[in-house]
């Protein structure tokens, strides 16, 4: 994967591009908006990471050019700018998404991991699901060699689900997409045409119900059946899949510690001896216009110096210098004077404090630590709880045999293994772990063997059916979980969470405020198996004293409701000093522009449309706790 990284900030670039690297991306740095432009438009690339302020051409107008001439290369803005309106500008221009300095680096590489698979998965002409093929230029249904016959409406409903994979999709979803805005039918409408649709690939020979009905939420498109290869060579392939080959993560985020270092001792002080030149000539009543412009710039700078290193407060505190000398008149002098020699105090203090772990102890448990194999002699699953891992940011190797384990094992000792059980296979179902065939044998005595010659390696064993007596067996060793099949994504995650205990201990709780209770019904379902205490509300008038009982560490709106509608809430919950910091996450169907600048600019931290893509709504929920309780948990220290 291939990344051009717009950024004239020597040091944020610098700083990215080794972590970027250290996620075996390719990167190429630019630090001005008019050779940026040129080669974005020659050159081919997966990914555009653009800074808002830069020089000759800046990202706002860069961004709009490209989306102008068509290039469809993801976006992503990563800028200083904070105001909401600038987010608004910067995603109307045609970004993909917009990133505020500090950032979390994990939030960060989450985010870009998400936009190149989203570009790498642009929909083909011809959807498929078994031997079910849609072609949406020719409008044709097929199975096998049979026509399938449709309706426009059960057309539509079928290239939906075929489009839309991850998504649980509500009855009003779904009316929304199919019928016009004369229509107005009710949601058992879509109960008949789903029942109809069923029925006619039932008559062309299809076997498999595709669609599962989710009772109280709606539908989704199932996984296909195991048996169903796209790619022939997966039928013979019997070998360890390595899917990171690149140097130690610790050597990476080492360089980034050595930089840092590097930037306290040289670059941080000559910036606060500015900052203290500004300070005395604010004193003695003799600012002048240029020492001041050199100010301004050199804290939007810090800005971003500071929060690449994961230096959130000081970035914070650099961003209000910034601000400072931004609003500062003759009037306002000593006033500005006071605040700006309490900054640089603060400032000054980044040295005291030693080197911040948060970001690397991070990145470092989820890239480097903790090594994966994954054990499973059918291709297709392993590939998809691959992907899983990688994008939970783990170092994962796939073994379609317990021989090539083994190998692996020797090389490599991985700190977790996730071994399926196909079909009960290796665990038959019998009480006594003396009483297993040779065949069944096989798989106990690797489990065995593994615990005694690793016991620190965690196991978790994925398989239909486990008798409680082998349970028991397996807990006498210890360090195994077990995960029920089939499971979901999120119990992967959670699985993979509690195993290498990377949950926080605090129980982290989010309240969920929407008059639709089956969106509230979904929150629940999506967000409890990780862990987290869902609250939820129906009724606005009692949000007040909810919030104040319950004390979420996240809160969740919807737009439009009765009696007080989202924004008027968030509002409410600012101009409480005690509920600032509160994170505030939009979840509404609405796309107006305006609509999304209002619920920035009343203090929302995120705003995501509905129909809900259950991933993208747990790893932003995930992510905005994260934060939450390090930040709690470094009070609580202090």
């Amino acid at each position: 994967m291939k990344i051009l990284l717009i950024e004239d900030n020597k040091l944020t670039a610098t700083v990215l591009k080794t972590a970027l690297m250290g996620q075996k991306y390719a990167v190429e740095i630019v630090a001005d908006g008019e050779i940026g432009l040129q080669l974005a438009e020659t050159e081919k690339y997966d990914l555009i990471l653009l800074d808002v302020e830069l020089p000759k051409v800046n990202g706002i107008t860069l961004c709009r050019q490209l989306r102008q001439q068509g290039h469809k290369t993801p976006i992503l803005m990563l800028t200083a700018k904070d105001k909401s309106q600038d987010r608004v500008i910067g995603l109307e221009a045609g970004a993909d998404d917009y990133v505020v300095k500090p950032y979390d680096m994990p939030e960060l590489i989450a985010r870009i991991r998400s936009l190149l698979r989203r570009a790498k998965s642009h929909l083909p002409t011809v959807l498929s699901w078994e031997n079910l093929q849609l072609n949406s230029e020719t409008k044709e249904v097929r199975y096998g060699d049979k026509i399938v016959r449709l309706t426009r409406k059960q057309y539509k409903i079928l290239q939906l689900f075929l489009e839309n994979p991850q998504h649980m999709l509500s009855r009003s979803q779904i009316l929304d997409k199919i019928c016009s805005a004369e229509e107005f039918p009710g949601e058992e409408a879509v109960t008949n045409q789903i029942k109809d649709l069923r029925q006619k690939l039932k008559s062309a020979g299809m076997t498999a119900d595709m669609i599962e009905t989710v009772y109280g939420l709606g539908y989704r498109l199932k996984p296909e059946p195991k048996h169903v290869l796209h790619n022939e060579s997966q039928k013979t392939v019997e070998s360890v899949v390595r899917t990171d080959e690149n140097k130690s993560q610790a050597n990476v985020w080492a360089v980034i510690a050595a930089m840092r270092k590097e930037f306290e001792q040289e670059e941080l002080p000559e910036q606060l001896m500015l900052f203290q030149k500004v300070l005395i000539a604010l004193l003695s009543d003799s600012l002048d216009v240029e020492l001041k412009l050199q100010a301004q710039a050199s804290a939007h700078e810090l800005v971003g110096s500071l929060g690449s290193f994961g230096l959130t407060d000081a970035s914070q505190r650099a961003r209000v210098v910034e601000k400072l000398l931004e609003t500062e008149t003759q009037k306002s002098q000593a006033d500005t004077a006071q605040k700006l020699s309490e900054l640089i105090e603060a400032l000054k203090q980044i040295k005291l404090e030693g080197p911040t772990e948060t970001t690397l102890t991070t990145i470092s448990k989820l890239s480097s630590l903790f090594k994966t194999i994954i054990i499973s002699e059918n291709l297709t699953q392993a590939k998809q709880i691959e992907m899983e891992a990688v994008a939970f940011g783990l170092q994962v190797e796939v073994a379609t045999s317990l021989a090539a384990a083994r190998e692996a094992m020797a090389q490599n000792v991985p700190e977790l293994v996730l071994i399926d059980l196909q079909d009960s296979r290796l665990l038959q179902e019998v009480g006594d772990l003396s009483q297993l065939t040779d065949e069944t044998q096989q798989g106990v005595t690797f489990l065995t063997e593994l615990k005694i010659k690793h016991p620190q390696t965690q196991v978790v064993v994925m398989s239909a059916s486990v008798q409680l007596k082998q349970r028991v067996e397996f807990a006498r060793l210890g360090g195994f979980t077990f995960l029920q099949k089939p499971f979901s994504k999120e119990q992967l995650h959670l699985a993979i969470n509690r195993t290498l205990k990377l949950t926080p201990d605090k129980k982290a709780k989010v309240m969920a405020v929407d008059d639709d209770t089956y969106v509230l019904a979904s929150l629940r379902h999506l967000l409890s198996p990780q862990g987290i205490e869902v609250i939820t509300l129906s009724n606005p008038q009692k949000f007040w004293e909810v919030l104040e009982v319950t004390t979420p560490d996240l809160l969740i709106l919807d737009l439009i409701m009765p009696g007080f509608n989202g924004i008027e809430l968030c509002q409410t919950v600012r101009n409480d000093l005690r509920w600032v910091g509160l994170p505030i996450l939009f979840l509404s169907a609405n796309r107006d522009a305006q609509t999304v600048q209002q619920a920035f600019s009343a203090g929302a931290d995120d705003f995501l449309h509905k129909p809900i893509l259950e991933s993208e709504l747990i790893n932003r929920v995930l992510n905005r706790l994260k934060r939450t309780v390090t930040n709690d948990t470094l009070t609580n220290d202090k």
